[in-house]
């Protein structure tokens, strides 16, 4: 299983750093990049990534590193957040199902009452014989068909 990353070292790190968003600032060099930071440009830094598709790849990545972190953070938060919730509601459905189990709508008997075999096929349980008015179990258990020959009455 893979480690997961430390979200809050991540955060720190981002907070730590020159807020965002960052820009390429021609003015002072052409690997100068800046931020404005309450009205005020700040220098990040020179930052050189020397030339061809590459460097130009790696500029832009690190130029939205800011927004995109920011973004991935309270993403991966948001996903931990459900993945949590969705833990409970399978915790709370399964102890339910451990104390109540599942009965049936129409006559209040257990399902397994219906479908002692657990195979939950109807068809497959046509030879069984009916205990159960209720509508489900007469659509899953009809009466069996009579063996031998058939007289008229």
């Amino acid at each position: 299983m893979t480690e997961h990353p430390n979200l809050d070292a991540i955060q720190a790190r981002l907070d730590a750093a020159t807020p965002g968003p960052w820009y390429a600032q021609p003015k002072w060099g052409a690997d100068y990049v800046a931020a404005e930071v309450a009205g005020y440009e700040r220098g990040v830094g020179f930052l050189d990534f020397g030339t061809g598709d590459e460097a130009n790849a790696d500029r832009e990545f690190v130029l939205n590193a800011p927004q995109d972190v920011t973004a991935l953070l309270a993403r991966v938060r948001e996903l931990e957040a459900e993945t949590e919730r969705l833990r409970d509601v399978l915790k709370r459905t399964q102890d339910l199902a451990e104390t109540d189990p599942p009965t049936c709508a129409d006559c209040g008997h257990l399902e397994s009452a219906h479908d002692p075999a657990g195979d939950r096929d109807c068809n497959a349980s046509a030879a069984r014989v009916r205990s159960c008015t209720c509508a489900y179990y007469i659509a899953c258990y009809p009466e069996p068909a009579p063996s031998g020959p058939q007289t008229a009455a």
